[in-house]
């Protein structure tokens, strides 16, 4: 699968890729769950995942709470309804509490609040 191979092959050091492997993988088993019947749909969202989780990941966090977070804004700042999308099943994938928002500064929280709020992730 091209998505898990991404994963696999990301140029961090052992502790960082055990990580991103670790996020990965509890959004993607989700992923699964949700488009399990379309086989095509699954690929496409899972590559999409590694693909943000590749891009926000820094050598040396092995934070998993704090790389999921920064995998949801990278997924909101996708332009279009795609982007959206893609937070918003994210936001479903990880099952975060509103809590999840704290970290972020006010600019992020406005930016990812309507996609909480679509998700049921904030009221």
């Amino acid at each position: 699968m091209k998505a898990r191979a991404l994963i696999d092959g990301a140029l961090f050091g052992p502790e960082t890729v055990k990580a991103i492997g670790e996020v990965f993988d509890q959004a993607s088993a989700r992923i699964n769950r949700i488009f399990g019947n379309d086989p095509d749909a699954t690929e496409v969202e899972r590559v999409r995942l590694a693909e943000a989780i590749l891009f926000v990941a820094t050598e040396g966090n092995t934070d998993v709470e704090d790389l999921k977070n920064r995998v949801i804004v990278e997924l909101a700042k996708t332009t279009g309804d795609a982007g959206v999308a893609a937070a918003g099943k994210l936001l479903t994938a990880f099952e975060q509490s509103p809590s999840f928002l704290v970290g972020f500064t006010p600019r992020q929280r406005l930016d990812l609040t309507p996609i909480a709020t679509l998700t049921g992730a904030v009221r």
